[in-house]
């Protein structure tokens, strides 16, 4: 397929090592949700896209951001079904917008890697903490579970969010302290209900995609450098 041509040998590992890892998670516990199963891929699929810096993986995650809604709800997990749905996939869609403006070249669907300035960084920071100040009597009034862990993950699922949409590398950092609390949050589901345990999996499975995404978008950014560079030097004639 088109959408994988420009894929690297351990990108197609990441890549299968997710799908594979996530599916095969769910079934071992006896999920018989196909909605929760399917949930969990979409969400790895579109990482591994993300850290390639590929449009597409924006449309993954509002896809993903929907069914983690869905299955969020249904788990009577209000915070993070309200934070995919009011937060995450707005913010998502913006991202699409930003990225489809700033592609790195027009026959490629890869972006160009920006740079955060000191102060942008620190207005997100501040917006992150008005967020989850409000939050937290929005997931309080709900009886959220877990509320304090759910809370913390408003903070640093809102910072990544907008750190995609500055298309920053340090997203993935803010998605890694995200995947870190939700490692926890369903981990301790799961010593209540087993079943639970395919979402720490799934979770897991995304620590590893963000840490790939964060040393590529590096690497990507250092790339796109050192070509501005040299198309902007002058040409020597001999």
């Amino acid at each position: 397929m088109k959408i994988f041509k420009n894929f690297t040998v351990t990108e197609w590992v990441i890549w299968l090592f997710s799908i594979i890892s996530v599916v095969v998670a769910g079934i071992a516990v006896g999920e018989s949700d196909i909605l929760a199963i399917l949930s969990s891929a979409v969400g790895a699929a579109s990482l591994v896209f993300i850290a390639k810096g590929d449009i597409f993986g924006q449309f993954l995650v509002i896809a993903g951001a929907i069914l983690y809604a869905a299955v969020s709800y249904k788990l009577a997990y209000y915070g993070e079904m309200i934070i995919s749905a009011v937060m995450v996939l707005p913010i998502s869609v913006m991202s699409v917008i930003t990225w489809a403006r700033h592609r790195y070249k027009e026959e490629v669907r890869e972006i160009e890697i920006g740079y955060i300035k000191k102060p942008e960084l620190l207005f997100i920071l501040a917006g992150a903490a008005v967020v989850t100040f409000v939050f937290y009597f929005i997931l309080e009034y709900f009886n959220t579970s877990r509320l304090i862990i759910s809370t913390v993950s408003v903070a640093t699922s809102f910072s990544a969010a907008c750190l995609l949409v500055k298309r920053s590398p340090y997203y993935a950092f803010a998605y890694i302290l995200n995947d870190v609390v939700l490692i926890i949050m369903w981990s301790l589901a799961a010593a209540d209900d087993i079943a639970y345990l395919s979402m720490a999996v799934c979770f897991g499975v995304y620590f590893i995609n963000d840490l790939y995404g964060l040393i590529n978008w590096r690497r990507i950014r250092a790339r796109q450098r050192i070509e501005k560079e040299m198309a902007n030097s002058p040409k020597t004639v001999n």
